[in-house]
């Protein structure tokens, strides 16, 4: 009966650690302890993300990225998570777009030196550093979806909390007058450290459509560098329905040839509220020049359907004819002609336009198939 009962609990103490959701992954034969599983369950429950810890035994032939994606896509792990994987030699931290707008590149090395800098490879423990790991996500949870500032986003932390509040409530009622979003995010880096047009370009358009914003704005994004030095060719902007009429890559050159000074000084609080300004002058432009346009086609279609009106009532005009010759005016023999001379008055010239090398806007399409517009400076 003693072994029995031995038996039957040691079942239930299996069961119950098999029963733990991915969150507390057990990969690779490592142990998962009832603190991971509760702190796993306690960050789904707090903020709705699935945090998951993954240790695999990597061989040479697959790289750890590959291994990562692999559970990921096998475990169906969808909606808003986190991952870090870990292998004898390797780290890997990913998320989900979802949380796009919560973590970003340079997360993967601070997650990283925060759980293994400061432990020997020697002394590591897989148990320790999961735990950490999720005291660490939780605690990034905490600060990051808890911030106030929905419009501008300072991943780089180059603002102070009183610039940072000036600027969102100067976007906040940009959006109240002109009912769409302009936003500005501040990054260090972007895409696991690749920072090229394209890393630029797919960054903003996600950023702004996993985020919730309006159909029609625009964002600009300013890729700071891992050393709060800024230098050229490192932000973009994004432009979302009817802002990709409204800000053409002419505009944006235009803009950027105005705020890059201030970013090459590191006045970045004054680009920004510089952005904004130029953004809102530049819609009210453009939108000028459209409803002038609008009201000269409108004019030209008055003048032709007027013409043809009047035209109409001119062949009701029953009692007047047009002349077909002059015979009737002409008197027999009066015309003497005694002298004529060749005098070339008028030349014909024909002109074809030459092609202009200058870009004229155009769109594209995000990875969530929305369509977009922008720019880089």
């Amino acid at each position: 009966m003693k072994k029995l009962f031995t038996l039957l609990f040691t079942l239930i103490i299996v069961a119950s650690c098999l029963s733990f959701s991915a969150s507390a992954v057990n990969v690779g034969g490592t142990y998962v302890s009832e603190t991971q599983s509760a702190k796993a369950k306690s960050i789904q429950d707090k903020f709705g993300v699935n945090a998951v810890f993954a240790y695999f035994d990597q061989d040479a032939n697959t790289s750890l990225v590959d291994l990562t994606e692999d559970y990921i896509a096998k475990n169906k792990i969808t909606g808003k998570y986190t991952v870090f994987a870990l292998s004898d030699d390797y780290y890997y931290f990913t998320w989900s777009k979802e949380l796009s707008d919560t973590f970003h590149s340079d997360d993967s090395t601070f997650v990283a030196s925060t759980l293994l800098g400061k432990v020997d490879k020697n002394d590591l423990s897989i148990e320790t550093v999961s735990e950490d790991y999720y005291d660490l996500i939780a605690e990034m949870l905490e600060n990051r979806t808890n911030c106030p500032y929905k419009y501008i986003k300072d991943h780089a932390g180059v603002l102070t909390d009183e610039q940072e509040k000036k600027l969102n409530d100067k976007l906040k009622a940009y959006k109240k007058e002109h009912k769409a979003d302009l936003v500005i995010v501040l990054t260090n880096g972007i895409d696991n450290g690749s920072n090229t047009r394209d890393d630029r370009m797919d960054y903003a358009d996600d950023f702004y459509d996993y985020n919730d914003y309006d159909k029609n704005g625009a964002l600009l994004l300013v890729n700071i560098g891992p050393f709060d030095s800024y230098s050229t060719q490192n932000s973009w902007i994004s432009t979302a329905g009817k802002y990709i009429n409204s800000i053409t890559e002419d505009d944006i050159s235009d803009i950027g040839s105005k705020l890059t000074p201030l970013l090459l000084d590191g006045s970045y609080y004054e680009a920004a509220d510089k952005f904004i300004d130029l953004a809102e002058g530049t819609v009210k432009g453009n939108i000028a020049k459209q409803r002038g346009f609008i009201a000269l086609i409108t004019a030209i279609v008055g003048i032709i359907v007027a013409f043809c009106y009047t035209g109409s009532l001119k062949k009701q005009l029953k009692s007047v004819a047009t002349a077909t010759e002059a015979n009737h005016y002409i008197v027999d023999n009066s015309l003497n002609i005694t002298r004529s001379y060749d005098h070339f008055l008028y030349a014909n010239v024909t002109r074809v336009a030459r092609e202009s090398s200058s870009s004229g806007g155009g769109s594209h399409t995000s990875s969530s198939g929305s369509s977009h517009g922008g720019g880089g400076f």
